[in-house]
């Protein structure tokens, strides 16, 4: 019964966590060097069949699966001040319950970020960065059953981050950690995001080990009856994995991540795998 008494419910208010695949891992602390591009095109899918409420509360889903693909491009304008764009340009949502019939398979665009970055400090090893993110609500907020593919609003994320660069053992390493507060204009919850990333090179520089953990916190500011505004509000969730990056030479590259969720509190549950390659000019 309980099962049912959500269906509907489901049909209506999934959200979207491709962000928690490789957006992060290929955003580095470091600015572009001034004058050079990056592309990266990435290809996220996840899948599970359960949905989380709060104090723990579970109900089962059947046949719900993601694919993302995704571009980010991002160029040095000076030394100290990098300029991106992170464009989702197909996201595509399945559910199916043969219990009660529904089901149905959405796709369209996702909502597209502006993102910059300014280095104001920079101490031996170590950077330190404002963070400014621009969501851009393009995605299609409503289809004939009420899949959500974007979230119909304006976000602007002010942060922080900063980043180490050392040897380890005589091997190349680093360590990240970005905190940002996110503020959404539509009736939704404010959220922290926070992410901490370490990396290691291997084989001759040549190949990228990463280790990320990264969180979402809403600050539940607004209404907490998220079934009328659907999984888009009062979301949170610890997510972390890892990756492997393989360099071909100085200037392109590709990439495999894993990650899993735990915490999770008003969306689907999940792991997440993705594939993507990189290119610099």
């Amino acid at each position: 019964m309980f099962y049912l008494k959500y269906s509907r419910f489901f049909k209506i208010s999934f959200t979207f966590l491709l962000l928690v695949s490789t957006f992060s891992v290929i955003l580095p602390t470091w600015v572009r060097e001034k004058g050079r591009f990056l592309l990266y095109t990435d290809l996220s899918y996840r899948s599970d069949n359960q949905y989380l409420l709060k104090k723990d509360e579970i109900i089962s889903t059947n046949n719900f699966s993601e694919i993302g693909l995704s571009s980010y491009l991002d160029y040095g304008v000076t030394g100290n001040y990098t300029l991106g764009i992170y464009f989702p340009f197909l996201k595509k949502l399945s559910f199916e319950s043969p219990d009660d019939g529904l089901n149905g398979n959405y796709s369209s665009m996702g909502d597209l970020d502006f993102i910059q970055r300014f280095q104001f400090a920079s101490i031996g090893g170590a950077v330190f960065n404002l963070e400014l993110l621009i969501g851009i609500p393009l995605g299609i907020k409503k289809h004939d059953a009420g899949f959500p593919l974007g979230d119909a609003e304006y976000n602007v994320q002010t942060g922080i981050s900063t980043g180490w660069g050392f040897a380890l053992s005589s091997l190349p390493s680093y360590l990240t950690f970005y905190t940002g507060y996110n503020k959404r204009n539509a009736g939704f919850s404010d959220e922290w995001h926070n992410s901490f990333q370490w990396g290691l090179f291997v084989y001759k520089k040549e190949l990228l080990l990463s280790l990320e953990l990264k969180s979402l916190a809403s600050l539940e500011n607004e209404s907490d009856d998220f079934s009328q505004r659907g999984l888009q509000n009062n979301i949170s969730y610890l997510a972390y994995g890892g990756g492997i990056t393989y360099k071909f030479n100085e200037d392109s590259g590709i990439s495999f991540y894993y990650k899993t969720l735990a915490q999770v509190e008003n969306t689907v549950d999940g792991e997440i795998f993705s594939v993507g390659g990189f290119y610099l000019y």
